[in-house]
């Protein structure tokens, strides 16, 4: 049974790298982690796993939210990292490097009591 901390969705994001641009695919993560640090609408509680054993290289960041409502501020995601570089065109082009790095899909979790 999981254990209730509160959160009650997570939203994931699964990213997969692609190889050559390691990199690249790092170094935007965590310009988007920083920039989610400093700003004040910024998520502080973004989690990234990494695959440890499996297939490929592959990283899911999730984001836990009380309510689905929560997730608005989660698509302001360019604008934090703009207004975190600085310049609104540098901001643009960190982020598509950063973007360019990987292909995603995403989902919604939800705490399940009994597996359902």
């Amino acid at each position: 049974m999981a254990q209730n901390t509160g959160t009650k969705f997570i939203y994931q994001l699964e990213c997969r790298v692609i190889t050559h641009l390691a990199n690249q695919w790092s170094e935007g993560l965590q310009m988007v982690l920083n920039a989610h640090q400093k700003h004040p609408k910024g998520r502080k509680n973004i989690e990234v796993y990494s695959t440890y054993i499996g297939d490929g290289e592959v990283a899911y960041l999730r984001v836990p939210v009380q309510n689905l409502g929560e997730l608005d501020e989660w698509v302001t995601n360019p604008q934090i990292v703009i207004e975190s570089v600085g310049d609104d065109e540098r901001g643009h082009e960190a982020l598509r490097r950063w973007a360019e790095s990987f292909t995603w899909s995403s989902r919604i979790l939800k705490l399940s009591e009994d597996g359902h």
